[in-house]
């Protein structure tokens, strides 16, 4: 994005957000570090949310406020911001495994079991996960919307894998990973003991560079893309369940 492009951009995001009555002293302990950067859940069965019966499986939630983001058969668009890898761990209790914790991915640990054993003597299982930062596109005029994180893992690995590609063509094409919307559903999946629901992602439109509305949403992807790569946030924990 140009100079002039990023100036259209962020004038138009002051007009929006600048309030007569704003006192800047209101923020002065305000830390980026504390901002909750929530996930996007996708309801399978072992979901405490469908347990409890709060949510339908193969719905798509919100992980902090528990709201649904998209109803299961429909679609949402996003525009993708940052990719990181990660491991799982997930320790045997009783007869399932439960997960205890993230690690980074490594070039030290890039070769880990997936079922191993660990120091004290216990079962485990490391799943390697794909992790995206996105803005949802119905969300993004919204001035004081947040991105969310997505983890594909297990059954939605192969999904996370075509989002990879996504960003290697944005690379090949040197364009931001946002240059282009990507729409994201969900195809029902089953075997004699359980239905699950696995996601599938398509390509959505190109951002309209002529457009001062997309210039605004590209400048917003560019600063939350900034913040969510320096590390500065965290994410939420709750219900890690794969994707």
């Amino acid at each position: 994005m140009g100079q002039n492009e990023l100036a259209v951009a962020q004038s138009r995001s002051a007009s929006i957000m600048e309030d007569q009555d704003f006192d800047a002293s209101l923020f002065e302990n305000f830390d980026s570090t504390d901002i909750l950067i929530p996930k996007i859940l996708l309801m399978q069965s072992t979901s405490e949310m469908v347990q409890q019966e709060k949510r339908n499986l193969g719905e798509m939630v919100d992980s902090v406020s528990g709201e649904v983001i998209c109803k299961r058969g429909e679609k949402i668009g996003f525009y993708p911001l940052f990719l990181f890898k990660t491991w799982d761990v997930s320790k045997l209790v009783g007869t399932r495994y439960q997960y205890q914790e993230t690690l980074p991915f490594t070039p030290e640990n890039a070769t880990l079991k997936w079922e191993d054993v660990n120091a004290a003597g216990e079962q485990i299982r490391n799943t390697q996960c794909l992790n995206f930062y996105v803005m949802l596109a119905s969300q993004i005029d919204d001035p004081a919307s947040f991105p969310y994180l997505i983890k594909f893992k297990s059954t939605s690995y192969k999904t996370g894998k075509a989002l990879v590609t996504h960003f290697a063509k944005a690379n090949m094409l040197r364009k931001v990973p946002w240059f282009k919307q990507v729409v994201m559903g969900t195809t029902k999946e089953s075997n004699d003991d359980n239905t699950w629901y696995v996601p599938t992602i398509e390509d959505g439109p190109l951002f309209d560079r002529s457009s001062e509305a997309d210039l605004g949403r590209m400048a917003k992807c560019k600063q939350w893309s900034q913040v969510v790569k320096s590390g500065k946030v965290k994410t939420d924990q709750s219900e890690e369940t794969p994707f």
